[in-house]
């Protein structure tokens, strides 16, 4: 009995269908003794015309090569083989093609496990034989859908066991690099490059040592090079997207790449990020080079980073003295593609504080600086920062750099914008507080007494000699919360992102203090043309920690 074909009664205990395939399946699986029984039934119902059944035979059949014996598989091996690839070039139905491709997959899993167990290497050898006689002239008509099918199959059979992979690229990876010098057609190299992608990716699954290298190390220098010039053509979309992806498969690869190897990839990334106007291609180079800055940080710092500074630096006024649109949107993409990098702590550190450097002098500017472009940098910021408290050894250096730069840059905003662009100072005052959020959350108990002890004195008494604030003004100026409205007032976002974050059990100095001064100020701002929110949060939120 392989299949169920009857509806379970309702019964008290709500037994289905799935649970009695589960079962059986479970039994069948059970030991290598029943392959004897199981495998002939198997191949007859994989014969069935009702394509439930199919699925249902081929999912028990990858279950059971778990456990059964290469050798129970040598009279059957190419009858499954024969069924698979049916199912995979001539079904169309997706389901039906990914199980017949996780079945094949077990099936070299299998037999590749019978030459570590038993030294023999026949039953794969004439297996892995069979797929290239029959795959190989599929791969010579590349413009065919049976081309992108056949190269399914034969991956499958790839991800099978790292002997399986090596034969198998060193057998057909050759023959698309072949294929790829030769056609010239979109759709042609499409497939091609689609297929070598996957072999990437497969051998990506395997931990490959000194003695037995990754197979793509003796074909890396082909690969690189096409893709490096399907990334650089602008007119062929659909190729600099599968150049763009295929780029992080590689750099997910060990062993495989040299230094000058990641450094032409690392060029070619980013300035594909830089040139392009293609939203998704942009995006796949910048996972590619977040990728690349988790593992190989010293290069990102030492060659990307330091363009992308230099690219943030140009001066944004053309001969007019006017903001030009072209290059605000191209340090949009700078700082978005630096804020992607954001996936190790040492380029964490410098990106945020180049970041934060940004705004500053972006504030300090004689002309007025371009807001939105600032706004942006907060975000990108954010962003950043969101991605680095979870580094343990970051948090502290947020604490220690980048919460005094917030502050200090907003004094200057504050003073440098007061009475103008108020919608806009309010978003980018939120951005900052978004920032100021996500580090007070993560700090450990000791960092944010000290932290609140500093805000606290600073919005109350104008007075802080534990952050360098270089634009605070004289105490008797700087007086954020007091009743008639002044161009410190919108600070209060700060701190309600302070006070409000802290957890129940850390106590915040003066608070009863706060409580009045907030209430008093619910009264006077209510006629303010600035937006009371980050006002009554604060109330609302000193309140319930009163509360609890």
């Amino acid at each position: 009995m392989l299949s169920l074909d009857l509806q379970p009664p309702n019964d008290p205990f709500g037994i289905k269908k799935e649970d009695l395939i589960l079962g059986l399946r479970g039994c069948l699986s059970a030991s290598p003794k029943f392959a004897e029984f199981c495998l002939p039934l198997l191949v007859e119902k994989l014969t069935s015309d009702i394509v439930s059944a199919k699925i249902d035979s081929l999912q028990t059949l990858t279950a059971c090569l778990e456990v059964y014996d290469p050798d129970s598989l040598r009279e059957f091996q190419s009858t499954f083989f024969d069924c698979i690839k049916k199912e995979v070039f001539y079904s169309g139905d997706a389901t039906l093609e990914a199980v017949s491709l996780d079945c094949l997959k077990a099936l070299v899993k299998v037999l590749s496990r019978g030459i570590s167990q038993k030294g023999d290497r026949k039953s794969l050898d004439d297996f892995l034989n069979e797929i290239v006689n029959e795959c190989q002239q599929h791969l010579l008509k590349p413009e065919l859908k049976i081309m992108l099918l056949t190269g399914q199959l034969l991956c499958a059979a790839a991800a099978g066991s790292d002997t399986s992979c090596c034969r198998l690229v060193h057998v057909y990876v050759p023959l698309l690099l072949e294929q790829a010098s030769k056609c010239t057609l979109i759709l042609q190299r499409r497939n091609i490059f689609e297929v070598l992608s996957w072999f990437i990716t497969v051998t990506a699954e395997f931990q490959f040592g000194q003695e037995d290298p990754n197979p793509l190390v003796m074909y890396k220098d082909s690969l690189l090079s096409h893709y490096i010039l399907l990334l650089s053509d602008e007119n062929k979309l659909q190729l600099q997207l599968l150049a763009a992806t295929s780029f992080r498969n590689i750099l997910s690869l060990t062993g495989v790449l040299s230094k000058t190897d990641i450094d032409n990839i690392t060029d070619s990334l980013l300035n594909c990020a830089m040139q392009t106007t293609v939203a998704d291609v942009r995006q796949l180079c910048c996972s590619a080079l977040s990728l690349l800055s988790s593992s190989s940080p010293d290069t990102v710092i030492s060659r990307v980073l330091p363009e992308l500074i230099s690219r943030l630096n140009t001066d944004p006024m053309d001969a007019d003295g006017e903001s030009d649109p072209k290059v605000l949107t191209s340090k949009a993409v700078v700082m978005e593609t630096m804020a992607s990098l954001a996936s190790h702590p040492l380029v964490i550190e410098k990106v945020s504080y180049q970041l934060m450097s940004h705004l500053q002098s972006s504030c300090s500017r004689e002309k007025d600086g371009n807001l939105e472009e600032m706004c942006h940098t907060a975000k990108c910021l954010f962003q950043v920062v969101s991605a680095g408290v979870s580094y343990q050894t970051l948090p502290d250096f947020f604490h220690s750099n980048i919460l005094p730069a917030i502050y200090d840059f907003a004094i200057a905003l504050c003073k440098k914008y007061f009475s103008r662009e108020e919608t806009k100072v309010e978003d980018l005052l939120s951005s900052l507080a978004c920032s100021i959020r996500a580090i007070v959350t993560h700090l450990e108990k000791t960092q944010l007494e000290t932290l609140l002890n500093t805000v606290v004195k600073l919005y109350l008494d104008g007075s802080c000699e534990d952050m360098n604030l270089k634009h605070l003004p004289h105490m008797d100026k700087f007086r954020p919360l007091q009743v008639e409205w002044n161009e410190y007032s919108p600070m209060v976002t700060l701190l309600t992102s302070v006070l409000c974050a802290v957890p129940t059990h850390v106590s915040i100095p003066r608070e009863i203090e706060i409580l009045q001064i907030l209430t008093k100020l619910v009264k006077s701002w209510c006629s303010s043309r600035y937006p009371q929110t980050a006002l009554y949060k604060l109330l609302a939120g000193l309140v319930n920690k009163l509360n609890n």
